[in-house]
C-alpha cells in the first residue's frame, strides 16, 4: 500500500523513487567464536544479526541521493523501519523539506524504539496514521507531528462505467474475528453463498502492483466486505482510546462493496469514512444472519450506498489528496499533472453520481406504475 502511494506521487511529480534493494549477504558474524560460547549457534547468530542490522538499516544495500529535491517523503510501516534511512546517503542534505509518514505508531512500542524515533528530529514534519498516539509520540521527537490518512489509487480501484458483476457475496481480506468468521462460514454453507477469505498466513507478495490490482478486483466483484477496527486484532494491550484507521475501509468504499463489521471510535473516522458507511455486526457474529438478511432485502439502499461510497472515494480518498496535504504543510503548490489527476477524479465522480441519479429516476418511475 505504501508503494501505491509513492507510485501515485511519482505519477504527478518530477520525482526520484528511492527503494534500496535487499543486501545480498547478511551482517558477517564470527560463527566459530559464537559456537565456542553457546552451542545454539544458528538461533543466537540470527538474533544478533537482527539487532545489529536493525540499528543501521543493514538489510539493504546503500544508495545515494545524487540531486537536490524540494521535498523528501519517507514512508514506512513501523517505527522500527526508520533506521533504514541510514542506508540512503545524503537524503537530508539533498532535501529542502523532509517529511516522514509512519503507518503504525502504537504507544506500547514507542519506548523500545526510542533510539529509532530520534531519527525523526531530522525531518521537518512527521505524519502518522494513528492519530490517537500523537501526544505520546511527541515525547520522542521535537519535530511537529500530525495525522495523515491512508487512501487508495481511486483511478485503479473505483468501478465507474462498466462495473463487473458482483459474484462474491462476502469478502474478508486479512485478519478476522474468530466468532464472526465462524458464523459467516455457517451462513455461507447454509445459504450457498460465496464467502471469500484468506486461508493462508505468512505469505510474501511477489509483485506489489499485482497485490493492489488483486485487492481492487476482489472489492469490485464483492457485494459485502468485512472490515474490523485494527486495534481489535493486535496481540498487545492498548491504552484506552488508542485506535486507528485501516486501509480496508477505503478499499471497500472505492470498490463499491458494502462494509460490514466495526467502526472506529475516532474523529478522523467519522470525518473521513462516516458512521453510516459501515453496517455494524457483533464481533461474535451473533447478529450477522439477521443484519445480512435485512441488507439483502433492501437493494435500493445498497445501490445508493455503493454509489455514494465510490463517488466519495473519487472526490476525497485518492492518494493525490493525501499528497496534497503533504504539499500544503510543505508550502508547495500542486503540479499541472497533479491538478489534472484531481480533475479526472472529479469527472469520474460526477459520472457515478449521474448514473445513480438516472437509475433512481427509473426506480421511482417503475414504483409509480
Amino acid at each position: 500500500m505504501i508503494y501505491e502511494f509513492l507510485d501515485v506521487v511519482a505519477a504527478v511529480e518530477h520525482a526520484t523513487l528511492v527503494a534500496p534493494e535487499a543486501a545480498a549477504h547478511g551482517f558477517p558474524l564470527n560463527g566459530r567464536l559464537v559456537e565456542s560460547i553457546l552451542p545454539s549457534t544458528g538461533r543466537l547468530r540470527s538474533r544478533l544479526r537482527k539487532v545489529v542490522l536493525a540499528g543501521n538499516g543493514g538489510r539493504f544495500r546503500p544508495t545515494r541521493v545524487e540531486q537536490d529535491h524540494d521535498i523528501c517523503l519517507f514512508a514506512c510501516q513501523f517505527v522500527r523501519d526508520l533506521p533504514n534511512l541510514r542506508r540512503v546517503k545524503d537524503w537530508r542534505r539533498r532535501s529542502r523539506f523532509a517529511a516522514a509518514f509512519i503507518l503504525e505508531t502504537w504507544t506500547p512500542h514507542l519506548e523500545q524504539h526510542a533510539a529509532a524515533l530520534r531519527i525523526l528530529d531530522e525531518f521537518d514534519h512527521v505524519f502518522v496514521l494513528n492519530a490517537s498516539t500523537i501526544p505520546a509520540l511527541r515525547r520522542y521527537t521535537t519535530t511537529p507531528v500530525s495525522f495523515l490518512s491512508t487512501g487508495v489509487d481511486a483511478l485503479r480501484s473505483c468501478p465507474v462505467d462498466a462495473a463487473p458483476e458482483r459474484v462474491i457475496d462476502i469478502l474478508s481480506l486479512g485478519r478476522h474475528t474468530s466468532g464472526a468468521h465462524r458464523r459467516m462460514l455457517e451462513v455461507a454453507r447454509a445459504q450457498r453463498l460465496f464467502y471469500h477469505f484468506d486461508v493462508w498466513s505468512g505469505l510474501q507478495a511477489r509483485d506489489w502492483r499485482q497485490v493492489r490490482d488483486w485487492n481492487a478486483d476482489l472489492m469490485q466483484r464483492s457485494r459485502f466486505s468485512v472490515v474490523w477496527a485494527p486495534a481489535e486484532h493486535l496481540p498487545i494491550p492498548l491504552p484506552p482510546g488508542e485506535v486507528a484507521l485501516s486501509t480496508r475501509y477505503f478499499e471497500g468504499m472505492a470498490g463499491g462493496a458494502i462494509l460490514i463489521g466495526s467502526r472506529v471510535d475516532a474523529p478522523e473516522f467519522r470525518e473521513l469514512v462516516g458512521a453510516d458507511t459501515v453496517v455494524e455486526i457483533a464481533a461474535d457474529g451473533s447478529d450477522f444472519e439477521q443484519v445480512f438478511a435485512a441488507l439483502c432485502a433492501d437493494p435500493h439502499r445498497l445501490e445508493a450506498m455503493r454509489a455514494r461510497n465510490i463517488a466519495a472515494s473519487l472526490r476525497r480518498h485518492d492518494w493525490a489528496y493525501r499528497w496534497g496535504e503533504v504539499l500544503r504543510v510543505a508550502g508547495r503548490e500542486p503540479t499541472a499533472a497533479h491538478q489534472e489527476r484531481l480533475a479526472e477524479l472529479d469527472r469520474r465522480a460526477t459520472r457515478v453520481e449521474m448514473a445513480r441519479h438516472q437509475e433512481r429516476r427509473r426506480e421511482l418511475l417503475i414504483a409509480a406504475q
